[in-house]
């Protein structure tokens, strides 16, 4: 019977270090291996690079749904010393990454340490927390070197990002405008030696940045796998609850160079018998609606949704004859727009300069577009 010691000796280690797509020396495919994503469960079980059934069939895979917590927990501080360091700042056609030097910062939690090689990212999230999606994720992968199964597991912190108007990630502005792009245009590994795609830019990066400098005591965590090809079952997750911002720009220029049409991201898969820790308790789902779970056990819940007088939606009045009213103007144009899920419905988020509407001496600024099945408000 194999151990995860001779899987992680020579699979695990090559996939999670090469971001999943290191090839032989020497060696070229007679046919380029068909694209990781959009992500197709088959598929990653028997035809992409690294290929692996568990892809399918494992029970401890990720990502997953993290439980939106209703009160967080406090939980024993992980403190991460990334300091630091030059890089190699690369993109392997599934991916852009920061690789570090092997003396690199690391991770603590209790007895358990891990050694930081690499940082890569997805846009948008593979997590999501929920139900929702985050606009983009850093997930920075350690080898375990203390406490038990050391050098036989990966510890990856996962940093979630999400988009602002308004402020920018100095992390990411180290090295934003240096991002190389995807060396193969139909968005799969080349099957030719050497394929990256490697910046000019070196560093120094602050790490730090990312991680922060005080202890990290709200965090979720877990045991699940790579969320690439081979789906290897042997790695610590550790997701902070506190989010970055990332300005739409920087984004951009993210999606841009990772060139993955519609996102490099795997969905969530399911938990089984796993228990998730980070919240003290569980949020409830908003819907079906409850006016009692609404004023105490949603994430946002508020006495107001149960006791205000001034509640919407309501049932408006069929008319006999409609009144002619102060007109309305609506001047909102044509934008730019990011389309997301939240968890809760399907929305339109427009630029902080988008259109308006006008009614007597009233103004309105549009921020976004949501949708309900059924409608609300009835007639």
């Amino acid at each position: 019977m194999s151990t995860v010691a001779d899987v992680s000796g020579t699979r695990v280690l090559r996939a999670v270090l090469c971001a999943s797509a290191c090839l032989v020396p020497g060696a070229v495919a007679a046919t380029a291996a068909p694209s990781w994503y959009p992500y197709s469960a088959a598929a990653w079980a028997a035809t992409v690079d690294g290929a692996d059934p568990k892809c399918q069939e494992g029970h401890m895979q990720s990502p997953i749904d993290f439980p939106q917590c209703l009160e967080v927990e406090t939980r024993p501080p992980l403190q991460a010393s990334w300091g630091t360091h030059d890089v190699v700042l690369k993109n392997n056609g599934h991916t852009v990454q920061l690789d570090v030097p092997a003396t690199a910062g690391k991770f603590a939690i209790d007895a358990h340490e891990y050694q930081l090689r690499q940082c890569h990212f997805h846009t948008g999230s593979e997590h999501t927390v929920g139900g929702r999606q985050l606009d983009m994720v850093a997930h920075c992968v350690h080898v375990k070197t203390a406490g038990p199964m050391a050098n036989q597991r990966f510890g990856v912190l996962g940093i979630f990002f999400e988009a602002s108007d308004t402020e920018s990630d100095a992390f990411l502005a180290q090295f934003v405008d240096h991002l190389p792009a995807n060396p193969d245009g139909s968005h799969r590994r080349l099957s030719t030696v050497g394929a990256d795609t490697v910046s000019s830019f070196t560093g120094p990066v602050d790490f730090g940045l990312l991680s922060g400098t005080a202890p990290i005591t709200e965090y979720y965590s877990y045991n699940g796998s790579l969320t690439t090809p081979p789906c290897s079952e042997v790695v610590d997750w550790y997701v902070p609850i506190h989010r970055h911002k990332v300005s739409r720009e920087q984004l951009a220029k993210f999606t841009v160079a990772i060139g993955v049409v519609g996102g490099n991201y795997r969905p969530p898969q399911g938990l089984h018998d796993r228990s998730v820790a980070g919240c003290r308790s569980v949020a409830k789902p908003w819907y079906p609606y409850d006016a009692k779970v609404w004023a105490n056990e949603v994430h946002g819940a508020n006495p107001l949704c149960q006791d205000g007088h001034m509640q919407s939606p309501i049932d408006l009045p069929q008319c006999l004859e409609v009144e002619a009213r102060p007109p309305i103007q609506v001047s909102w144009g044509k934008h730019d727009v990011v389309l997301k899920n939240n968890g809760h419905t399907v929305q339109l988020d427009v630029p902080a300069t988008a259109g308006k509407f006008n009614i007597g001496a009233n103004e309105y600024q549009l921020r976004q577009c949501h949708f309900h099945t059924g409608s609300e408000h009835t007639v």
